[in-house]
């Protein structure tokens, strides 16, 4: 039983909400969740907001050739 609990619970980021990987004030990636409990444009949204800027999306990183992402990786710049 306690595996089970174990295995849910490191399992639960790539689930829930989505994850910044990197941001500064010109922009912003945003890994996707398998559920969307959070949407990426909101939390790009909220980030450029904070440098008084709006966050427009650049591209979707989903398969680069060489690596192919489990949860697609979303670009956003600050403008």
């Amino acid at each position: 039983m306690h595996r089970i609990i174990l295995a849910v619970v490191a399992c639960m980021p790539m689930l829930g909400c989505s994850s910044v990987l990197d941001a500064d004030a010109n922009g912003i990636w945003v890994q996707e969740s398998m559920i969307q409990l959070s949407n990426p444009d909101t939390t790009a949204s909220e980030h450029c907001q904070k440098y008084g800027k709006r966050a427009e999306y650049q591209s979707t990183l989903s398969d680069t050739g060489t690596k192919k992402y489990m949860m697609p990786i979303r670009a956003y710049k600050c403008v």
